[in-house]
């Protein structure tokens, strides 16, 4: 990990899923932004999570366990304790970002500096089949 603050930390939590969490890390460790850190919380799996996060390595990368799993509010409280990044992006372990997501989020708050919260559309997966899920405008007034 560099020593200067990132700009964004995408931060994955996970639990007893490795079948999941490997394509989580991938595209975080896929993002054309070169500002970020990513953070992999292993909240106390009983599984081969930690045989599958140990393949990945990458000075971006930042891994922290917890021996025993504690409720999810709990890790989430704990987490943002660890962010280190300006902006935070919370990445589900069942999930994973396009490899522009970082950077346009970034672009869209240095061009926005009087926002602090953002949330994007998403591709809904079928099977094999993507469908756009329905979005705003790129800013809504509060």
């Amino acid at each position: 990990m560099t020593t200067s603050q990132p700009r964004m930390t995408i931060v994955i939590p996970t639990v007893n899923r490795p079948h999941l969490v490997g394509r989580a890390v991938e595209s975080a460790l896929a993002q054309t932004a070169q500002d970020i850190e990513i953070l992999v919380s292993d909240n106390g799996s009983t599984d081969e999570t930690q045989d599958v996060l140990a393949r990945y390595r990458d000075p971006r990368l930042r891994f922290l366990r917890r021996e025993k799993t504690i409720p999810a509010t709990a890790h989430g409280n704990y987490l943002i304790e660890q962010v280190r990044g300006e902006f935070m992006l919370l990445l589900s372990d069942d999930d994973y970002l396009e490899p522009d997501m970082a950077a346009r989020v970034l672009d869209l708050f240095d061009r926005r500096p009087d926002l602090s919260f953002v949330y994007t559309g998403c591709w809904m997966h079928y099977g094999s089949e993507p469908f756009p899920a329905l979005t705003g405008p790129e800013v809504e007034s509060g």
